[in-house]
């Protein structure tokens, strides 16, 4: 295999390679669904002289679920209502009043995503929320502050309360109303993860933490002579380094990092650094790829073509393709039709001319719909 060929491509090819018995026995695990479906039309392509049984291939979200089969990821409605409910115990526990849930909506959604992060970077809610919420009230203390003082600084930046404004919201309770907030959000956090857990609900950053924090619980779910191969990862929270460094410690995962991206070989970049440091800790795959000779697969100018809406752009995309000359079924992976979601498929695919030229066929153009880096 050329070491100039797509990082994926070599990838596959190295471990097709090894036979049809071997591969079946792996377990590839990629950063998204888009660098799995390169991979797996990589794979198809090699594998045109015999049948083989395919590998079992998923994302890094789909094998962190396979680890606790147990447990159900709730969407996001279902968890809105139950994080409210459980606010309003822990705000009705502390004797202070709650808001509506249209008042709610708003803070929740950030809630959640606060508790999302939180857990895919193990961090420790208690003393977080607690630091928050001395933060915030030192921050709006202006007490101490001369009249001088305070027109001086708020000539500076513009923000801060005057005198009035400051007296006037201890009368009325805001600022006590707006600590007790912060106060309450550590036992929401702890009471709303156990109920969810209890129920056998989860959410994706309660995933990866469980995952995480299970240890060597985790390779009971493995097959007994299944090898995990994680593919094109680069950037890894907290909860996945622990993890990995579990199945790595047990000998059941091996890891290929694309080295051809240019910014790695920039040894003053901090990817580089960060790269460099992945490899060491987790080990990199004697491969072609291993020495990441660089390459260019991006083009070397992007046409940007304006559309005022996605019918326009359903429209316009089968002439488009035609005139770039990609149109002609072929072996070869051409053609890489990407949209931002799924829900984007229908009309482009719907307006595609199939009595025309221009091929449908898997293996002329493939569509995906994911925004991550090309692999």
């Amino acid at each position: 295999m050329s070491h100039t060929a797509p990082f994926l491509k070599q990838v596959a090819a190295h471990y097709y390679q090894q036979g049809a018995e071997e591969l079946a026995k792996r377990r590839f695990i990629f950063p998204s669904k888009r660098a799995l479906s390169f991979f797996r039309h990589h794979l198809s392509q090699l594998a045109t002289a015999r049948p083989l049984f395919a590998p079992r291939m998923e994302t890094v979200s789909e094998f962190m679920h396979s680890l606790q089969p147990q447990v159900q990821i709730l969407d996001k409605t279902a968890l809105l209502f139950k994080l409210y409910q459980t606010y309003c115990e822990v705000r009705a526990e502390r004797g202070e009043m709650t808001e509506s849930f249209d008042e709610f909506l708003y803070w929740g959604n950030i809630i959640l995503k606060d508790f999302e992060t939180c857990d895919r970077y193990l961090v420790r809610t208690d003393h977080l929320y607690r630091n928050l919420r001395d933060i915030k009230e030192i921050s709006d203390d202006f007490s101490y502050l001369t009249e001088e003082a305070r027109e001086m600084i708020q000539g500076f930046w513009g923000d801060l309360p005057s005198l009035q404004s400051i007296s006037e919201d201890d009368d009325k309770g805001y600022k006590k109303r707006f600590l007790s907030f912060w106060e309450c959000l550590a036992p929401l956090y702890e009471r709303f993860t156990t109920s969810l857990q209890a129920e056998g609900y989860v959410y994706d950053g309660l995933l990866y933490r469980r995952a995480a924090e299970a240890k060597e619980e985790v390779l009971d779910q493995l097959a007994e002579d299944e090898k995990l191969i994680f593919v094109g990862l680069f950037y890894l929270t907290p909860s996945e380094e622990k993890l990995f460094k579990t199945l790595t410690k047990a000998g059941r995962a091996e890891f290929c990092w694309d080295a051809a991206v240019e910014v790695v070989h920039d040894t003053n970049h901090p990817a580089s650094k960060y790269f460099h440091k992945l490899c060491k800790e987790f080990g990199q795959v004697d491969g072609p790829w291993k020495e990441g000779a660089r390459t260019h697969h991006l083009p070397h100018e992007v046409q940007v073509i304006e559309c005022s809406s996605l019918l326009s752009q359903a429209k316009g995309l089968p002439t488009l393709l035609q005139e770039l000359n990609i149109a002609e079924a072929t072996e070869n992976l051409e053609a890489a039709i990407i949209c931002p979601t799924k829900a984007s498929f229908s009309p482009p695919s719907a307006r595609y001319p199939t009595t025309s030229a221009v091929s449908t066929s898997p293996s002329a153009i493939r569509w995906i719909a994911h925004p991550s880096p090309s692999c």
